[in-house]
């Protein structure tokens, strides 16, 4: 009797099974099975095109990532790190539910999927290293306490301070918390986790090396190119010295990443690649074109070898070493016969210190020539952005506010650069759209049409992949603001066609917020920010050649809501 009920009930169970998966089958053929979410959001019923629109629709644009601190709340937008969901692999993933994998295991999925919900997490991704710097910046800032022993350059000699114990970040435990909270759609808040460290380097230690590294170190270092020079006095030579501990001992080497920053400096000394220009051209034909055919560039690999050597050696000068381009070509060995692109921008109502920005910007560009398979780096053309290098004091986006800085305005000229490679077919290598939308860059086009650089993260990049040279030239125009980059080279047959925006998620903007400013009257009001809705931007451009595709490329830029904020004068006394 007991056996006769057990396969009374074992079979109606097989028999259920087999039924539900029958119904499932019938009834979601080439849709995700019900009861399934993501992240939250219900799409079980819905085939993969149905789930990705309502997930675009309904999925949180971005969030609000909190680092902090014991002090202080350090606030980004996801943005800033480059996070991105990949919508179209999170409804694949919620679709192969009770489909993918071994027959079992999508029987007992099917089956699941009648009495019970699945949810799936957004896949996604994020820049670590941007993370990095900001965690960086803010230990700096939060001044945590805790130090190696090291040397200080002062009144002339080398001066020793004293180790300290203290704490540390505890960046793999920073980085797991992240990933814990970040796959949820609320904003995330992270408080920095940190360790104790201990001193690797002792003042006794440091004594050790002191007398070595005064002789060698505390010189001028002079650094020839013909009749330029550049003299780095002793607390610059010091600087590029790093002290380093291993189990032999202390020992010094060369500190690799400000010896990459001097030799980027020392390009404006010696760099001076060939510039040309195309001074006539009728339709996409080039009819004039005329080059400087002499150039050069530091050779950086030699340079850095012979510096280290020479400097370690106790010598006190060096002629930098460059290697010479463009030499000995005739002007119609570049190619330069076509007219591949435009771009153009307005900038109407900049203030004089902007348009001298875009301008000098587009003048360090104009006339570049770019080498078969070279890429074009913005920030390495344009070379450093400062008062020393001739840009001016305008507003530029830094920290959630809108405020002067120095070289405000050239990312007009990196947009109108970007909207040029576009329309030549070029591919682009890095761009990064702007944290909030700019009016400038709407003046004359839809949102998500621009290019945001800041040294050194933020750069646009294309690479010439045809077989001749490609010739940058700009032309601004400051009666009319505006800004027209051309490309030429040589027509291979490619044709380029970019689609009109998307626009969707559009965020209101913000309650305005006031400031009081006690240098203001009473009653008086002064703004310093204007406000932006938030919108995200998607299009496409398809380059194609001879009927075929070359390649694809998708540009989403997700512009956060901007708040107005007022300056106010301090309230009346009665």
């Amino acid at each position: 009797m007991i056996n006769r009920v057990s396969l009374y009930f074992f079979i109606t169970f097989i028999g259920t099974i087999i039924l539900g998966n029958f119904y499932i089958n019938l009834s979601y053929k080439n849709k995700i099975l019900p009861n399934t979410y993501i992240n939250g959001i219900s799409v079980g019923g819905l085939s993969e095109e149905e789930a990705l629109e309502k997930v675009k629709i309904l999925a949180p644009i971005n969030k609000t990532i909190i680092l902090a601190t014991d002090q202080k709340d350090y606030v980004f937008n996801s943005n800033y790190f480059k996070f991105d969901y990949d919508m179209e692999k999170t409804v694949r993933d919620a679709y192969l539910l009770g489909r993918n994998g071994p027959f079992l295991e999508k029987y007992r999925d099917k089956f699941k999927s009648l009495f019970s919900s699945k949810n799936i997490e957004f896949v996604y991704q994020y820049d670590n290293s941007l993370i990095d710097i900001e965690v960086s910046r803010i230990v700096g800032e939060e001044k945590v306490s805790g130090n190696d022993a090291s040397f200080v350059y002062k009144n002339g000699a080398l001066e020793i301070v004293s180790e300290k114990k203290g704490i540390s970040v505890d960046y793999p435990k920073l980085i797991s918390l992240l990933q814990t909270k970040i796959s949820g759609d609320q904003d995330i808040y992270v408080k920095i986790p940190f360790k104790k460290r201990n001193p690797e380097v002792t003042s006794v230690d440091l004594l050790s090396i002191k007398n070595d590294i005064s002789l060698k170190f505390l010189n001028n270092f002079k650094l020839n190119f013909f009749e330029k020079s550049r003299t780095l006095y002793p607390n610059e030579v010091f600087s590029l010295i790093k002290i380093r501990k291993n189990k032999d001992g202390l020992y010094y080497d060369i500190n690799e990443e400000l010896l990459k920053k001097l030799t980027f400096e020392l390009r404006e000394i010696v760099d001076n690649k060939p510039r040309a220009k195309v001074t006539k051209f009728d339709g996409d034909k080039v009819l004039e074109f005329n080059i400087n055919q002499e150039g050069s560039v530091l050779d950086e690999a030699k340079f850095r070898r012979d510096f280290r050597s020479k400097l370690f050696a106790g010598e006190t000068s060096l002629n930098l070493p460059s290697v010479k381009i463009g030499n000995n070509f005739s002007k119609e060995s570049y190619g330069i016969t076509n007219l591949l692109g435009i771009g153009k921008s307005k900038f109407t109502g900049s203030i004089n210190s902007r348009v001298h920005n875009l301008n000098l910007a587009a003048e360090k560009i104009n006339g570049t020539l770019i080498a078969p398979g070279e890429e074009f780096s913005f920030l390495n053309t344009v070379g450093p952005i400062s008062s020393s290098t001739g840009f001016q004091t305008a507003y530029v986006i830094s920290q959630g506010r809108t405020v002067l800085g120095e070289g405000g305005g050239v990312c007009q000229t990196s947009t109108t650069l970007f909207r040029a490679i576009l329309n030549s077919g070029l591919p682009i290598t890095a761009r990064y759209p702007h944290a909030y939308r700019v009016g400038y860059y709407e003046q004359d086009a839809k949102p998500g049409f621009d290019a945001s650089v800041y040294y050194p993260s933020l750069d646009l990049k294309f690479k010439n992949d045809t077989d001749r040279y490609i010739l940058v030239q700009a032309e601004v125009d400051k009666t009319k603001y505006e800004m027209t980059f051309y490309l030429f080279g040589t027509k291979d047959g490619r044709e380029v066609k970019v689609t009109e925006p998307e626009l969707f998620g559009y965020i209101p903007t913000p309650a305005p917020e006031y400031i009081e400013d006690k240098t203001l009257k009473p009653g008086q009001t002064k703004q310093i920010d204007f406000p932006a809705s938030g919108i995200t931007s998607s299009f496409e451009r398809t380059v194609t050649k001879n009927g075929e595709e070359l390649y694809k490329d998708n540009f989403k830029s997700t512009y956060s809501p901007w708040k107005a904020i007022y300056l106010k004068g301090p309230s009346k006394k009665n």
